[in-house]
């Protein structure tokens, strides 16, 4: 009996301290991620106040990958080609951008490093291009532990993982100055904002408004997310009575994949182009760069 209950304790004790090391472990992992982005965020808006052109027309642009310019040159995304399509427009005026898209960020993040990014560039106009990667909760009606493990940085790795795309990638190319993975075609998920992320808008709006900022929506160039992402920016863009652009030409991947990445979602510089144009026409028809006041 002594010799059993022996066995069984030690057994309980064993399963007790791996359990501990388990959970130790997750919280050193889930640690590591957390300071990982920290960090990372850091390193990729600057930890020192940029110098800013105080005479021109600045416009802040963010956003996810697509304002990013994905593997485009800095010169080739949409922001920098705003910049020179007004510049153009406007020869005896400044006209500055400053593109902080971020590869695979979503609102809440964007909201976290917003106040830092107002404050540091003070633009007179804020254009956000988001929602897309706003997909860890898809609907209200998902329980507590998951809206809880939605936080987590190690469920949302393994999340993206188990969603990544099954492709070939075969090669590595430069064409015309822009660096491709080169592979099969795939389209992502439709996915659909939530209440989270509908509140993050709201709050980056407000936030915005009290710099005394003007702040713009943009919708998605790609068919799907305007299909499933648009519609409820432009809801925001209305429902915050400010200005929401998104009438580009419709396209279709398979008729339009001139315009698109080898991963037929991300833009190429020709696509960005079209981004561009329409959000450069929409300032310019509004006039906000001519009553600037230096």
């Amino acid at each position: 009996m002594n010799s059993r209950y022996y066995i069984m304790n030690s057994s309980i004790k064993k399963s007790f301290f791996s359990f501990i090391i388990l959970v130790l472990l997750i919280a050193i992992f889930e640690g590591t991620l957390t300071l990982g982005g920290f960090l990372y965020s850091n390193f990729h808006y600057g930890l020192n106040n940029p110098q800013i052109d105080k005479d021109a027309f600045r416009i802040l642009f963010l956003g996810e990958s697509t304002t990013q310019g994905h593997t485009l040159e800095m010169k080739n995304a949409y922001p920098a080609q705003v910049e020179n399509i007004l510049q153009l427009h406007y020869p005896n005026k400044k006209i500055k951008s400053y593109n902080k898209g971020i590869n695979a960020i979503e609102t809440t993040a964007i909201l976290r490093n917003l106040n830092r990014n107002v404050a540091n560039y003070r633009p007179h106009l804020v254009i956000l291009m988001a929602g897309r990667n706003d997909n860890f909760i898809e609907d209200n009606r998902q329980s507590d532990l998951k809206i809880i493990l939605s936080k987590s940085k190690i469920y949302r790795l393994i999340i993206s993982i188990k969603d990544i795309p099954k492709v070939v990638i075969s090669d590595i190319r430069k064409d015309d100055g822009d660096f491709r993975y080169v592979h099969q075609p795939y389209h992502y998920k439709p996915v659909n904002l939530v209440s989270e992320g509908i509140s993050n808008f709201n709050n980056i709006i407000d936030i915005v408004h009290t710099y005394g900022s003007k702040i713009w929506l943009t919708g998605y160039f790609q068919p799907d997310a305007r299909e499933n992402v648009n519609p409820l920016l432009e809801q925001i863009a209305s429902e915050n009575n400010i200005t929401y652009i998104d009438d580009y030409p419709k396209v279709d991947f398979k008729i339009n994949s001139s315009l698109f990445m080898e991963d037929g979602w991300h833009p190429n510089k020709e696509g960005h182009r079209i981004i561009a144009e329409k959000i450069a026409e929409t300032i310019i028809n509004k006039k906000i760069v001519d009553n600037l006041k230096t």
